[in-house]
């Protein structure tokens, strides 16, 4: 599974322990899921 380079590039370790259950078995599991795709990002240090 590959993310494109601006869902993760701002928050590598974000991104890297992010987890969503998806459906294993019927159509669901087919589904490839390109919209809605969380972007990660840290804010600034004070």
């Amino acid at each position: 599974y590959d993310l494109p380079r601006e869902v993760w590039e701002n928050d590598i370790d974000g991104a890297l322990n992010w987890a969503k259950a998806l459906p294993t078995e019927g159509p669901e599991a087919l589904e490839d899921r390109v919209e809605g795709v969380p972007r990660f990002h840290k804010e600034p240090a004070e």
